[in-house]
């Protein structure tokens, strides 16, 4: 709850109760809609799972169901971004959770975990309610004014003397930091600038009303409630933006702390938007797998109040001559986004630089102050043909994961996630024709393998022992190495034509088809750990024994090593 003697925001009561009929709240006896107060937090490895679960919900229940996402408790981070609210705190400590997290309460019905919250749910949605609650209001972007009108009308009488009405705002679309984060597809953001990689939804920025809402005293059949709220919304919370587009208001009745006897969604509408800035909201890498200067650069447009139909633009590199590009590829409708893609655009290897983005003219009026930047470095170092992983872990190992890629993009070795515990693990890489390879290692926490969780690297060593990369871990989402590895003693230009494995997948014997008189084979796991080593030239093997499941095959040769997947079952 606010303060009336906050600096920025004020609220304004108008209670007018009692003195008029039912508006826009329906009288018909309903059945109850649900609230999910989901207890989550930034440091949570679990918790992205438990927004998947309260996502599906919410789609199977359109209109009945609505989630606020809780920032509170000992996963609730406050850096690099502070999410905590003091109403999202009070309810926390209030009913202190004992399930972990992500947990949360249905109706305020007791802390379940997320698997419980299904039936819950149903049970719930299938009780009569002895009240209906709506809400309806006007958001002026002028002056970032909301004005809310709740009613509440019983259909029966209540079972307490005196009922509670609150309402809550929620922020949808706030990028930021999250733990392992592309558990949810839906909500991660590959690429994001600034460590921030996760899409947090529903997430609660304010209680507009007393935290555990505004008395209602009486509570008899066809008892009609009303009141008005007059609540200015602040630019940002904690520096977290409150962008106007992006807010839910949601209003609920209960029985004291507890309860939640039904609930709804406010219908806003918006007025004075024309005069509402576009913006560039975020700035992203899309890092060019291949092994020359070329990298893309893609950015989110959010248009303001008007409609786009086209924009005039221009963007430099550590400040040098800007290059001017046109877009007017499709229309973007007021307060909608789109990604608009700049590619290819050069830049200087393995060297930091800065590349700021400038919109000077929208639908050929000029406009200025809209423009944002990132910082790129693209890696690229030269490989050869046997070559050895080396990865340190920090404590997170569970988030840390690495792909070797061969130039058509196919997996050639990979592992992870791993043990908890910093931890030193090394893995075979081998390259089996010329070309451009890509090695990347993964952080899903977003806050790279040397920092808040110990001290992880990791390097690439020629079988001599010669360094060919070393990187501190001091990244974020990703650190994505390009291995441009030309023609060697050992290695052998591509043949997909006349090297084979059949059948795939194999139980019992597997048949290999080689051009080249084999030395030695090779079978390794996912984790990189040799299994099976052949010293003969063969054209079949077996593989019984081997459990189901994911292999990697080296066939070496004295032209070069040939490298295939394959599947046990």
């Amino acid at each position: 709850m606010k303060s009336i003697f906050t600096v920025f925001i004020f609220v304004l009561f108008v209670n007018i109760t009692f003195a008029q009929a039912p508006t826009f709240v329906s009288t018909i006896p309903a059945n109850k809609n649900v609230i999910l107060e989901e207890f989550t937090g930034t440091g949570c490895s679990y918790c992205p799972d438990g927004h998947i679960y309260s996502n599906i919900i919410a789609n199977s229940n359109p209109g009945r169901f609505w989630e606020i996402n809780i920032h509170a408790g000992s996963n609730a981070l406050t850096n690099p971004a502070n999410y905590r609210t003091t109403d999202g705190e009070i309810i926390h400590d209030h009913f202190i959770s004992t399930e972990g997290y992500p947990s949360g309460m249905i109706n305020r019905g007791g802390i379940l975990s997320r698997s419980f919250w299904f039936y819950n749910t149903n049970t719930a949605l299938n009780q009569l309610s002895y009240a209906n609650i709506a809400a309806e209001g006007i958001l002026d972007f002028e002056t970032r004014t909301l004005t809310l009108t709740v009613e509440l009308y019983y259909t029966s009488e209540s079972s307490v003397p005196s009922n509670f009405v609150t309402v809550a705002m929620v922020q949808n679309n706030i990028i930021g930091p999250q733990a392992n984060a592309s558990s949810n597809q839906n909500q991660y953001v590959e690429d994001a600038v600034n460590s921030y990689n996760y899409k947090h939804m529903h997430m609660l920025r304010d209680i507009i009303s007393p935290t555990w809402g505004d008395t209602v005293t009486s509570t008899t059949t066809e008892s009609f409630y009303t009141k008005t709220y007059t609540y200015v919304i602040p630019d940002n919370i904690k520096n977290i933006p409150v962008v106007l587009e992006d807010l839910e208001f949601l209003v609920w009745v209960a029985e004291d702390k507890s309860n939640i006897i039904t609930a709804n969604k406010a219908e806003i509408e918006y007025v004075n938007i024309h005069n509402y800035p576009t913006r560039i909201t975020t700035v992203r890498e899309k890092n060019i797998l291949a092994c020359n200067s070329e990298t893309e650069i893609y950015f989110e447009l959010k248009a303001g109040g008007d409609t786009i139909r086209s924009i005039e633009a221009n963007y430099s590199i550590n400040g040098e001559t800007p290059v001017t590009f046109l877009w007017d590829a499709r229309e973007i409708p007021a307060l909608k986004s789109d990604s608009i893609h700049i590619y290819p655009i050069t830049v200087a290897i393995n060297e930091e630089q800065v590349i700021d983005i400038q919109i000077t003219k929208i639908n050929g009026n000029d406009v200025s102050s809209i423009s944002n930047n990132i910082t790129v470095k693209k890696n690229i170092v030269t490989g050869v043909d046997n070559m050895t992983f080396k990865i340190t872990t920090d404590y997170l190992g569970s988030e840390i994961t690495w792909k070797f890629l061969d130039p058509d993009g196919e997996i050639i070795n990979q592992g992870g996630p791993f043990a908890f515990g910093i931890n030193s693990y090394e893995y075979s890489l081998e390259a089996s024709f010329s070309g451009c390879y890509a090695l990347i290692v993964y952080d899903s926490g977003s806050n790279g393998i040397n920092g808040l969780y110990g001290s992880g690297n990791f390097s690439v060593v020629d079988q001599s022992g010669n360094t060919i990369l070393y990187d501190n871990g001091q990244f974020d989402s990703k650190a994505v190495y390009m291995m441009n590895i030309t023609a060697h003693s050992n290695i052998a230009e591509k043949k997909p034509d006349t090297f084979f494995i059949y059948p795939n997948p194999v139980s019992e014997q597997l048949f290999i088809q080689c051009p080249e008189t084999i030395d030695q084979i090779k079978i390794f796991n996912t984790q990189g750990q040799l299994l099976k080593l052949i010293q003969d030239n063969v054209s079949e093997i077996s593989i019984i024994g081997l459990p189901d499941g994911f292999y990697i095959l080296h066939v070496i040769t004295g032209k070069g090593t040939f490298i295939q997947q394959f599947v046990k079952q």
